[in-house]
């Protein structure tokens, strides 16, 4: 038996995954098989509850430098201040 989904029922929201032995109105059957930011069942299927305003600001988040780019700033900061000769 697969596990079924629980959601909101004012706002079709997913809220978690429940045993198959549970039923109502809040449960769901259908799997969402699709990767959404904000799983959100509209009565029929599952949708995108973000808006794509919400997905760009996600996405366009700035990423934390790399353990590399951060020893590269750190060295030319000790260079710059004179505590290091250029390596």
């Amino acid at each position: 038996m697969q596990d079924k989904i629980k959601i909101d029922l004012e706002t079709g929201l997913y809220l978690d995954t429940v045993h198959p032995s549970l039923s109502g109105e809040d449960i769901i059957e259908t799997p969402c098989l699709i990767t959404y930011h904000l799983p959100k069942w509209n009565g029929t299927e599952w949708v995108e509850g973000l808006s794509q305003a919400e997905i760009d600001l996600i996405k366009n988040q700035p990423q934390a430098p790399t353990q590399e780019e951060v020893i590269e700033d750190l060295i030319a900061l000790l260079v710059e201040s004179g505590v290091i000769v250029n390596v």
